[in-house]
């Protein structure tokens, strides 16, 4: 199952993609509100999420939040961490940019695990 990464952000989005794939994880990446919301509607290991993400005014925090609650690991990506606290509630990590990849990958491939069990 790969891990979703919602980003609107293209540079983002990709490097946020290749930091999970050179984890040794497949990716999902979609690049639009639709395709997003498609994939949280599939099975995946985990999310990475930036709670700031429109696309076409598509807000996916709803989607992304009943994952998490439902026990999907969530890593949120954030510039505005202290703004968005409320948003990094439910999630396993709340990263601020900009970030360390290293760090970044080491949380999403512990998340992975423990999800896995």
């Amino acid at each position: 199952m790969p891990v979703v990464v919602i980003e609107a952000n293209d540079e983002l989005r990709r490097l946020l993609a290749r930091v999970v794939v050179e984890a040794g994880l497949r990716v999902a990446a979609p690049e639009d509100g639709p395709a997003s919301r498609h994939c949280l509607e599939s099975p995946a290991s985990a999310i990475i999420y930036d709670p700031d993400t429109l696309f076409s005014g598509h807000d996916l925090l709803p989607e992304v939040r009943d994952r998490s609650l439902r026990g999907l690991p969530t890593i949120v990506v954030t510039a505005y961490p202290e703004a968005r606290r409320s948003r990094c509630v439910d999630a396993v990590a709340c990263i601020e940019t900009p970030f360390d990849i290293r760090q970044l990958a080491a949380v999403v491939t512990d998340a992975v695990k423990k999800a896995a069990g």
